[in-house]
């Protein structure tokens, strides 16, 4: 019966032979052969394609739409051309002598269907020949910049938003000290652009630095608005801008410029000023040429806390009972940093010893690089903004601010009349117009954020502990020579400096000791040239030679030791000093021998503790004095006599004196010159 079934079944397929129906049938066996083999072409040119796709987009290229659908199309391809391969193979193993379908309509419908998909296949061979397969991915709004994580910036961040969405400001500075964390916040700023949709066309970073470099901020801008490259090197510095201008002009953008030591001139670069009609916005690392500035502080104390725990880590912190105690001290003393509270978090990282920790605490209070990392990754940092300082005579006058003590407070007078004394602001002629110079220094000191000023009163600055603990660092050769400038609050330390004999290079040195009593006998300064003996309440005079191996001394500040009551005659042979400050002390006459100094030039003796007797002819020997003031103060010599000796003064620019009798009063009226 089943070779009866198989001879009905050949009938129709006599019928009409020539008919294309047939041809499915009579050819199966070649067109399995021809699909199998053209399937293996397809499958050849599939992986080239793939790998061609593949290292596109290893280099940041994106896979053309029509490449990346005839990849799906062909891998969708070739999972129907192997089942249909698979039945065409068993059609032909079940045909009677090896060329008679045993079931015709069955042969018929897989012969069509391999040669439909011998045809897809062809197909998908002729349009797998692509010249192009990917193409360069659209350059992203902003590219993240890595940065550290941001503890305690909130307010200034969401000033800086602020701005940002306000019409009226096209130009924001941040200003703060360095190691406040202005361009960890400007980095915050450009980032926050990466996740959220902008109404801005582009963002573009760069970071200035000194000297400002015009064609490596016109190269930044070129690339990051993707112009053509063609001819770019032929171009001049001025057509190079014109073409970034004409460009930026049509554009909505933000500029963000790190690190900026000198003023930019915005069109030398290309870049049109910001106003309310392009809306784009310009942001700074830098006070000057900002229609709005925002200062970056330090942190908090608990902010400073955090920042510092997640720097240490928690296994530190809780590997023994007295470290967390520890470490919240040494937090402090990092006065709100973040550069230092990260320096010294790291630096302390696995360290589990208690002691070890109180050693950081007397470290950071009296020898701050004895600290790991803290010349490389602190000072060296801050170092920058002393570097920017114009010339070196307003570096002198940054690094005698670390002279007074940490956390006291400086009056400026004071600052510009030590300035003078040690010559940093050249030949004095007039007192008022080297004192304008200094005000000039003190702006620029500021500018830096090397000083801040003291709350609201511009008469007042003060030195962040960092600050000062890195001019003591510079001075001393960036730890070479610790020994150049000594800032002790406790006078032990001198008297075991003094018996080793590393005074001998010292040439700034500034005491405060409130327990002090007595002074060494002497101390051997060869090289001495400013001492500050000031707040030692406990101190009543020094010994006779006290002085006797100074010889170079210029400044000498003794106020403030409201016990002083008596000064050393070898005072009188300081013969370079220019500056004496005797405010505040109790010394009830001055001895005759500061007659000799024939270069003082600034004398102060405001609010004594006793009534002072200053001996005839005293003043009027020196003849360098431009400044004498005696606020605050009682004489008991005629202050006629004084009066006198003051106008026979030639240099003479500036007198402040109490004066509280109508003989005085007139005798003062009386004088042409004073």
């Amino acid at each position: 019966m089943e070779f009866l079934s198989s001879i009905v079944g050949l009938i129709p397929c006599f019928y009409d032979h020539t008919s294309k129906h047939t041809v499915y049938i009579r050819d199966l066996k070649k067109n399995l052969q021809a699909l199998s083999k053209e399937t293996v072409e397809l499958n050849n040119l599939y992986e080239d394609v793939k790998a061609r796709v593949e290292g596109a987009e290893q280099r940041q290229m994106m896979r053309r739409k029509e490449v990346g659908g005839w990849i799906c199309e062909v891998e969708v391809m070739v999972t129907e051309v192997q089942e249909i391969l698979q039945k065409g193979d068993q059609e032909i193993q079940k045909r009677c002598l090896g060329c008679c379908p045993r079931n015709c309509w069955s042969s018929y419908k897989i012969g069509k269907a391999v040669r439909e998909k011998l045809v897809a296949v062809s197909g998908q061979i002729g349009k797998g020949h692509f010249d192009v397969v990917a193409e360069m991915l659209p350059r992203p709004l902003v590219d993240e910049l890595p940065m550290e994580e941001t503890v305690g910036s909130e307010l200034a961040y969401g000033r800086i938003c602020g701005f940002l969405k306000d019409p009226q400001v096209g130009i924001m500075g941040l200003y703060g000290m360095g190691g406040v964390g202005k361009t960890t916040l400007l980095k915050k700023i450009h980032n926050n652009f990466l996740p959220t949709s902008s109404d801005f066309d582009v963002v573009i970073w760069d970071v200035v630095s000194k000297p400002s470099n015009v064609e490596k901020i016109h190269k930044v801008l070129w690339n990051k608005l993707q112009l053509s490259r063609d001819g770019w090197e032929c171009r001049s510095t001025k057509e190079k801008a014109a073409k970034i201008l004409r460009v930026l002009k049509t554009k909505k953008f933000v500029l963000l410029l790190d690190d900026i030591r000198e003023r930019l001139d915005l069109l030398e670069m290309g870049v049109p000023h910001p106003d309310a009609q392009n809306k784009s916005k310009i942001d700074v690392c830098r006070q000057m040429q900002a229609q709005e500035s925002i200062k970056v502080e330090c942190l908090s104390l608990e902010a400073a806390w955090t920042l510092f725990q997640k720097k240490v880590g928690e296994e530190t912190l809780k590997s023994h009972p007295h470290i967390l105690r520890l470490a919240k001290i040494v937090a402090k003393e990092c006065k709100g940093l973040p550069l230092a509270l990260v320096t010294v978090g790291r630096a302390m990282v696995g360290e589990k010893d208690p002691s070890n920790w109180d050693k950081v605490i007397q470290d950071l209070s009296k020898f701050p690089t004895e600290i790991s990392g803290m010349e490389d990754e602190l000072f060296n940092k801050l170092k920058v903004s002393y570097d920017r300082l114009s010339d070196n005579a307003i570096k002198s006058c940054f690094i005698h601010c670390s002279l007074f003590s940490e956390d006291v407070v400086i009056r400026i007078e004071t600052l510009i009349e030590q300035w003078i004394g040690e010559g940093l602001l050249g030949e004095v002629h007039d007192i008022y117009e080297v004192r304008n110079q200094g005000h000039k220094i003190v702006k620029k000191l500021k500018h830096a954020c090397l000083v801040e000023s003291y709350s609201l009163r511009e008469k007042w600055v003060v030195m962040h502990d960092v600050i000062h603990d890195m001019a003591l660092w510079l001075y001393g050769e960036c730890g070479k020579e610790k020994n150049k400038i000594l800032v002790y609050n406790d006078v032990f330390r001198l008297k075991e400096a003094a018996k080793i004999s590393e005074l001998k290079e010292t040439e700034k040195m500034s005491l405060w000791d409130q327990n002090l009593e007595k002074f060494p006998e002497t101390l051997m300064c060869p090289n001495l040239k400013t001492l500050f003996v000031r707040r030692c309440h406990q101190l009543t005079k020094f010994s006779s030679g006290f002085f006797q191996f100074m010889p170079l001394i210029r400044v000498l500040n003794l106020a403030c030791n409201d016990n002083l009551s008596e000064l050393p005659i070898g005072i009188g042979e300081l013969n370079d000093l220019r500056y004496l400050n005797l405010s505040s002390t109790r010394i009830r006459e001055l001895p005759i021998e500061l007659k000799n100094l024939k270069n003082l030039m600034i004398l102060h003796l405001n609010s004594m503790q006793s009534p002072v007797t200053i001996p005839q002819d005293l003043i009027s020997n020196l003849i360098s004095l431009k400044l004498f003031s005696l606020w605050n103060t009682n004489i008991l010599s005629r202050v006629e006599t004084l009066l006198e000796e003051l106008e026979s003064l030639n240099d003479i620019n500036h007198i402040r004196i109490s004066i509280s009798s109508a003989l005085s009063l007139n005798r003062l009226k009386r004088s042409h010159k004073l």
